[in-house]
């Protein structure tokens, strides 16, 4: 320090101290939220409490939650198996997208559990055909597991109960579980009860198939005294599917666009595709971006159709994205970056409206482009609203920038509750890239994107932090 210089009052210097103790403290809070994410995901914690305390946020139910009573003992002779003496609550979480509760038995954990009781909701505008969500889950199960068998045991159009096994994937050893999806007044739940190590004996199995048949969802979202369209979207969320169309059918054969499109959607829930595409088509005529989107994705899949037509699909895509259609605009993109020749110029042009809208699925998108490796340089880009690597000094530079807007995106995607966007978000800060390296912010999102089902941020997670865990408990 100069020695001329004159000294700071006595306020100043106390100042700069609590800063300093400040800085210390908050280092300190992160370095505490960093132990007790560990603990929850790595699965070191006895009390749902931990868990929580990483969310940043005081978990609280939805508006509609399972009741695990079970009601007389002619159901089942022991139903104290659920009372609340026999589980202990392992994590839950409530984002904007969903809600999961896992429960264990008392003295286990998320790592070494033999029974795992799991409720999930995935919050939905309306109705999906539970046999098409049952498809889905055990399509992403296969794809990692080779072994994994599957069979139907009861189905009902809102209540589906299913069983899936293998014997040993994930790393872990064989596991069977029972899965009871019901659709709900706030979206579709998912309860399920696994066991690892042997296959349910034929009793328990059908012991836990009645306990799980026998939770019923309680609702405390009020009937709505609408009329019309709106009545409908009501009776969606009161799973009344056969009442909503009642409502619909005749309002839509009057023209009513708004009407055509709520039945379109509500029959494709349902996977009843050639209904869906004739009120879709119907909807379309009348210029609804949703339908000309939705028309877009039925001829690129080939649904309700004799087989795909990706240059139909492209020509509704772009009547759709020229209404303002975000969704659009982002399958436009995928497509021009999946060509045998990638346009990256033209995936960003239609992806920037889509940001600027806020649709979530378009940050992820341009910030995954923006990841891409970019070693020209573009009067596209420049027109597109990023600098050309003359403006930033190089392509090292421009890379940089590129980076850092990546997660900026990540950010606002992952604060709206997506998953791939938290992961991508705690990816980078565990390893610096596009922004300083921090584990504490790290472990926050990928905490929370695995507790969200994604496995590839479990996986990171586990892999990077499974030790620094061990050795803040021990």
């Amino acid at each position: 320090m100069n020695q001329g210089a004159p000294k700071p009052p006595p306020s100043a210097r106390i100042g700069r101290t609590s800063r300093r103790q400040a800085g210390v403290s908050r280092r300190r809070v992160r370095a505490a939220a960093l132990a007790a994410a560990v603990v929850c995901l790595v699965g070191l914690a006895r009390e749902g409490a931990a868990c929580d305390a990483i969310l940043g946020q005081a978990y609280s139910d939805p508006p509609e939650v399972p009741r695990f009573a079970l009601g007389s003992s002619e159901l089942d002779p022991s139903p104290s198996e659920l009372d609340p003496s026999g589980w202990e609550v392992a994590a839950r979480l409530r984002d904007l997208a969903m809600a999961r509760k896992h429960w264990v038995r008392p003295g286990a954990t998320l790592r070494d559990w033999k029974e795992l009781l799991t409720w999930k909701v995935s919050f939905r505008s309306r109705p999906q055909a539970l046999a098409r969500t049952r498809d889905l889950l055990l399509v992403e199960l296969r794809r990692k597991c080779d072994s994994l068998g599957s069979r139907e045991i009861a189905s009902e159009e809102d209540d589906l109960l299913f069983e899936w096994w293998h014997d040993g994937c994930y790393g872990r050893p064989s596991q069977h579980e029972l899965v009871r999806l019901v659709q709900g007044v706030i979206g579709t739940h998912q309860l399920s009860y696994a066991q690892v190590g042997e296959r349910l004996s034929a009793s328990e199995r059908e012991r836990w198939s009645r306990r799980l048949g026998a939770v019923v969802l309680e609702s405390e979202i009020p009937p709505s005294a609408g009329a019309g369209v709106d009545r409908a979207r009501t009776l969606y969320w009161h799973g009344r599917d056969s009442e909503a169309i009642e409502l619909l059918e005749p309002l839509a054969e009057r023209g009513r666009a708004d009407a055509q499109e709520e039945l379109a959607g509500l029959y494709f829930g349902r996977w009843d595709l050639e209904r869906s595409l004739h009120w879709f088509r119907k909807a379309a005529e009348q210029n609804r971006p949703e339908a000309l989107y939705h028309l877009g994705r039925m001829h690129e899949n080939g649904w309700g159709m004799r087989a795909p037509d990706r240059a139909a699909a492209i020509d509704w895509y772009h009547a759709a994205a020229e209404r303002g259609h975000a969704g659009s605009r982002v399958r436009l993109a995928q497509l021009a970056i999946s060509e045998a020749q990638p346009d990256a110029t033209a995936a960003r042009t239609w992806l920037e409206p889509a940001v600027a809208s806020g649709d979530v699925e378009a940050m992820i998108e341009l910030a995954r482009l923006l990841e891409r490796p970019v070693a020209e340089k573009s009067e596209g880009a420049k027109e597109s609203g990023h600098p050309r690597s003359d403006d930033l000094g190089g392509a090292d530079d421009l890379a940089a920038w590129q980076l850092e807007r990546a997660v900026s995106l990540y950010r606002r995607a992952a604060v709206e509750g997506a998953s791939a966007a938290q992961f991508a978000l705690g990816r980078s800060y565990a390893e610096g890239r596009g922004v300083g390296q921090n584990d504490a912010e790290a472990v926050h999102w990928l905490v929370r994107a695995a507790m969200q089902g994604h496995e590839e941020a479990r996986a990171f997670y586990v892999a990077r932090y499974r030790e620094m865990g061990s050795r803040t408990t021990n």
